[in-house]
């Protein structure tokens, strides 16, 4: 499975190393999020995806808020046990806002964007 967030070419990249079967969760477009436009797919993006039987999903968060309550101890107990370990791409102080919001705009940090105060 592929959970994106990003979208963008980075996904577009992406794509074409999917399984057989594979199940993708679409939850956000954040690289395009300063675009005018959205970006071409890859090519013979729809060949893709039949080929290699891919479900695509889109996943909205507000459309599962009546089942938050449910989620919230499990989440909690997994972050107690150490689990699971964000991956996270760190700036140090304010003067690197403007470059880690513009570099999480164009996909370029892994996992969560994090600025520490200084």
């Amino acid at each position: 499975g592929f959970f994106d967030n990003v979208g963008g070419a980075w996904a577009s990249g992406v794509y074409p190393f999917l399984g057989l079967d594979a199940r993708v969760c679409q939850s956000g477009t954040i690289a395009n999020y300063d675009r005018g436009e959205s970006p071409p797919l890859i090519a013979d993006f729809r060949g893709l995806m039949v080929g290699k039987r891919v479900t695509l999903s889109g996943f909205h968060m507000p459309a599962y808020s009546s089942r938050l309550s449910d989620a919230i101890q499990p989440m909690l107990d997994l972050i107690r046990s150490g689990q699971p370990r964000p991956k996270e791409t760190v700036w140090h102080g304010f003067s690197a806002i403007p470059t880690a919001f513009r570099q999480m705009l164009q996909g370029a940090n892994i996992g969560k964007a994090v600025v520490l105060a200084q």
